[in-house]
């Protein structure tokens, strides 16, 4: 009997690794949506959203953690200031395959756009950074923002423009579960 080639000896491990490859695939437990990790970061729109997201990554067995922060900007979590606690220190070690960002909704007193940095330290700072763009609010003023956001060469979630109820300062919603239904499905 011949001996094996190195060439041959390569395939033959190179088939052994992809085959358990495969088996540690197939088995491996995932959610019913495909995401295992889901953390949220934000300000008072990830606040609204951390309950029915909660439930909703329950439902799909998939584990979940959330800081959200009323009034918080996006630099006061790129620098870590005292405004926002933690400022997801957490999420490193929670270790998401999808880290939701719900920032910039205060920064829409800025024209025509607010500054790029503190975003771009968002996505260098967090894993996996998905960003939610903000959705359309009644005398909207957040274009720059998600013009900002859609720079960053990040995955996206869209604006969600329709079937919102808004308190009545056109900022807040007075059910954040639509959006929490909207985001969700486009992690499936």
């Amino acid at each position: 009997m011949a001996q094996a080639t190195t060439a041959e000896k390569a395939l033959l491990v190179g088939g052994v690794v992809a085959g358990v490859a495969a088996l540690v695939w197939a088995w491996w437990p995932r959610s019913k949506s495909g995401v295992k990790r889901v953390a949220l970061i934000g300000d008072s729109y990830a606040v609204g959203l951390t309950g029915p997201m909660r439930a909703l990554a329950k439902s799909a067995g998939v584990p979940f953690q959330a800081q959200g922060v009323v009034s918080t900007t996006p630099a006061q979590w790129a620098s870590g200031a005292a405004a926002c606690g933690p400022c997801g220190n957490w999420v490193s070690a929670f270790a998401p395959d999808v880290t939701l960002a719900m920032l910039g909704i205060n920064d829409l007193g800025y024209s025509p756009a607010p500054p790029v940095a503190p975003y771009q330290q968002i996505v260098r700072k967090f894993p996996n950074v998905v960003w939610v763009l903000p959705p359309l609010m009644p005398n909207d003023r957040l274009a720059g923002v998600r013009s900002v956001i859609q720079s960053l060469g990040v995955p996206t979630i869209p604006a969600m423009t329709s079937g919102l109820s808004f308190a009545s300062d056109g900022i807040h919603l007075t059910n954040y579960a639509p959006l929490a239904r909207w985001i969700w499905s486009h992690l499936s």
